[in-house]
């Protein structure tokens, strides 16, 4: 995902871009799978397992595009924001 972002953001590839969002799209539904069949807390201990750039792929992503896809992804990837999105929740502040 960091090289097809790299051909959109150094040289302008479209079809780069066109790519890249259809990957996330695509990765959004299989995390959301994952959380509905089993729990959230199953998505955070795969992400042990996770050694690559996901979430500076997502932030850039976001960035150039503020796709709805990409959101919901940046937050599932930061396990350290848990408690603050469960806190956000309850006061309605974000």
């Amino acid at each position: 995902m960091a090289g097809l972002l790299d051909q959109y953001t150094l040289i302008g590839n479209g079809h780069a871009l066109d790519m890249l969002l259809a990957m996330t799209k695509y990765f959004n539904k299989r995390v959301e799978a994952v959380i509905n069949q089993f729990t959230i807390e199953r998505h955070w201990r795969s992400l042990n397992e996770e050694t690559g750039g996901m979430n500076d792929v997502l932030y850039h992503l976001y960035r150039i595009t503020v796709s709805p896809h990409t959101c919901p992804l940046l937050f599932l990837q930061q396990k350290t924001l848990k408690l603050l999105f469960a806190k956000c929740l309850r006061v309605k502040e974000c």
